[in-house]
């Protein structure tokens, strides 16, 4: 074989091998990458959990009053919802707390007006609310975000337990 033949083989032999780095840093690169998003994600939907759950025990606490909390029907959709009554010297409010298209809301309106979710402000992502009175002064709440089909596909739930001095009617 003539030097020319060698030289042909080299550079196959180069390019080969140049493929095959390449082919290894794109593979490398591609699983970090999906590796982080899916990360990524499931931080996005833990944090959005926490703050719902976080938003619901400080209005819990504020009006941890006589005859001020209450859970009711969902008045958009389905499952429960927080009622949250406050009262002025001669006027009635309650805040409603539910959950509705992958959002969790907060609505402020007279006691005695209908619901209305479209003056409700979101507060979370938050696909699913559960909640459950275990005792007179214990609220068990769950919030469920679902997984995303694209990453893991994972529900993500965050639970809380809350001890009111004066209870749920």
């Amino acid at each position: 074989m003539n030097r020319r033949g060698y030289a042909n083989i080299e550079v196959f032999l180069v390019m080969v091998l140049l493929f095959a780095v390449s082919f290894l840093i794109f593979a490398t690169v591609s699983a970090g990458s999906e590796a982080y998003f899916n990360l990524s994600g499931r931080q996005d939907r833990d944090a959005a959990l926490r703050i719902g759950l976080s938003f619901v025990d400080v209005k819990l606490r504020k009006n941890d009053v006589e005859g001020g909390i209450r859970v009711a029907g969902n008045p958009f959709g389905q499952g429960d919802a927080l009622v949250i009554r406050s009262e002025t010297e001669n006027q009635a409010f309650d805040t409603w707390i539910y959950c509705l298209d992958g959002g969790l809301y907060e609505l402020f309106a007279r006691a005695d007006a209908q619901p209305l979710h479209a003056t409700a402000s979101r507060i979370a992502a938050v696909d699913h609310m559960e909640i459950e009175t275990q005792t007179a002064n214990v609220l068990a709440i769950e919030l469920t975000r679902l997984g995303d089909e694209a990453a893991s596909g994972e529900d993500t739930v965050l639970s809380g337990v809350f001890y009111l001095k004066t209870g749920v009617t």
